[in-house]
Order: structure tokens, then C-alpha cells, then sequence
């Protein structure tokens, strides 16, 4: 800063630090504004969730265990029937748990099935000769 020697040059040094002073206070709303929401609870959540789910093996992860676990749901639904007896019983639990653990390891054979299964219910709702 250069010296200030008459009272004109003094008016201008504090104008200009005026100047500095009110930019600087609105960088510093401008930042206390951007920290304020970035830690409110949903916006933590929001951000968390979308650094996890950037990752292709979690999100691969994931899918395998929906597919494994909606097919253990699915078996044990169309099971629950039939199962009534204890050794029936066994035999239907055996059954759903081996199903749930070849979908988890092979949840590409059950999402062809699904695919196909849906294609085939679009196929049959948009088909205007089918009764409904």
C-alpha cells in the first residue's frame, strides 16, 4: 500500500478497503451459505448415498442380492401352500434357500427369466385381440 500523505489520498485508501471489506463479507456469507447446506441431514444423506452408489461393484452388489433375496421371497410365496408337514417343511426350506443362493451367485439366468416374464405381460397388455 502506498503512503498516504494528504486527506484526499486518505478518503480513497478507506473507500478502496470499504470496497475490499463488503466483497469479502459477501464471499464469506457466500461460503458460510454453501458450508450451512452442506450439512444439513439430507443433503449428508444425499451426498453419501451418491458417492456409494458411483461404484459399479456396489451397485452390483446390490442387484445380486435383490435378485437373491426377491427370489427366496418369490419361492417362499409360492411354496407356503404346499409346505404343512415338518418334514415337508424342511424340504420347502431347503428348497427356497437353495434357490436364493443360485440367484445370488447367478442373478444374470434370473434376470433374463424376469425380462422375459415382463416382456411378455407388456406383450399381453398392449395387445388389443386378448380379452381382458
Amino acid at each position: 500500500m502506498e503512503t498516504i500523505i494528504t486527506s484526499a489520498d486518505l478518503k480513497t485508501a478507506i473507500s478502496e478497503l470499504e470496497k475490499k471489506q463488503s466483497m469479502e463479507e459477501v464471499n464469506l456469507r457466500e461460503q458460510f451459505h454453501m458450508a450451512y447446506e452442506s450439512m444439513k441431514p439430507i443433503n449428508l444423506i444425499k451426498n453419501s448415498l451418491k458417492e456409494a452408489t458411483s461404484d459399479i461393484d456396489f451397485k452390483q452388489t446390490v442387484i445380486n442380492s435383490s435378485v437373491g433375496i426377491g427370489s427366496g421371497v418369490l419361492s417362499s410365496i409360492l411354496l407356503k401352500g404346499i409346505v404343512g408337514h415338518p418334514v415337508k417343511k424342511f424340504i420347502g426350506s431347503a428348497i427356497i434357500y437353495g434357490i436364493t443362493s443360485y440367484a445370488s451367485k447367478h442373478p444374470e439366468t434370473f434376470n433374463a427369466i424376469g425380462t422375459k416374464v415382463i416382456n411378455l405381460f407388456k406383450k399381453r397388455s398392449s395387445d388389443p385381440t386378448i380379452a381382458k
